[in-house]
């Protein structure tokens, strides 16, 4: 009973701000799904008077109520009421995973890597966006990418169509093209004839999208990445030098977070 009271104050809180500004409210269920709420009102038998955006009213235990929040008109709202940023800018950190095929004129190997990026971008709808993003690389040397992001999602529940799969996790598409910038060498001690060069990066990659109902979105995605740099080898007692290009292709797994 002290729970269900102590839910009357919030409730009431939220119901006057919204009607203060006219912001639709989101009813979150314990259950799953929500309800989109143009008025809300607590009534003496311990329900929730919820008007709906079609003028119709609902009744709904306040036990049954998860939690109340205003509902954006900047965000894509599923049935299940999870969300995505429709449109604005946002950022949106990422960890990926790389395992590389390393071509070179004088060898060539397989190695792994990791790396950290930060992107900030604005979305003009789920469809597109386009941001700058930079990060930092670890393979046998350390890279410092600027990339333009271009991304998007795919998915039927977006277009508000009606459609079985509502429920569907979206899919996302990501194109990235820019520069490496050459870090410091990883490996202990270096060599003090090599001198390394950057050139550009292009990094198609395909993922999921997992909507939140709070907190941050998170997406997982699968790429292939294509990474060229160049090495010179130069020696203060000879006059010869050697450079040697180098393309790195990997397969990239990255955990992307968006907020």
């Amino acid at each position: 009973m002290k729970f269900r009271q102590c839910l009357f104050l919030p409730l009431f809180f939220l119901a006057f701000a919204a009607q203060s500004q006219n912001t639709e409210m989101g009813v979150y269920l314990k259950a799953g799904g929500y309800l989109r709420a143009l008025q809300l009102d607590t009534t003496a038998a311990e329900k929730l008077a919820v008007t709906l955006p079609g003028g119709s009213h609902a009744l709904v235990d306040l036990t049954a109520v998860h939690f109340v929040k205003p509902l954006r008109s900047n965000r894509h709202y599923f049935a299940d009421g999870t969300n995505i940023k429709k449109r604005g800018f946002y950022t949106s950190l990422s960890l990926g995973y790389m395992i590389a095929e390393r071509g070179g004129a004088w060898n060539s190997d397989n190695r792994t890597g990791f790396g950290l990026y930060a992107t900030r971008s604005y979305r003009w709808s789920p469809a597109f966006s386009a941001g700058l993003g930079i990060g930092y690389e670890a393979h046998e040397y350390g890279f410092i990418p600027l990339q333009l992001d271009f991304s998007g999602l795919i998915s039927r529940a977006l277009s508000g169509k009606p459609t079985r799969r509502a429920y569907a996790v979206p899919l996302s598409w990501r194109v990235q093209a820019g520069y490496n910038l050459p870090g410091r060498n990883l490996v202990a001690g270096g060599d003090e004839n090599e001198r390394l060069r950057g050139s550009w990066l292009l990094h198609p990659s395909v993922g999921l999208v997992f909507p939140a109902r709070r907190g941050p979105v998170v997406e997982l995605d699968f790429g292939y990445r294509i990474q060229r740099y160049f090495r010179t080898w130069s020696w203060e007692w000879s006059t010869y030098s050697y450079e040697d290009r180098i393309i790195l292709k990997s397969l990239t797994l990255r955990l992307w977070i968006f907020i």
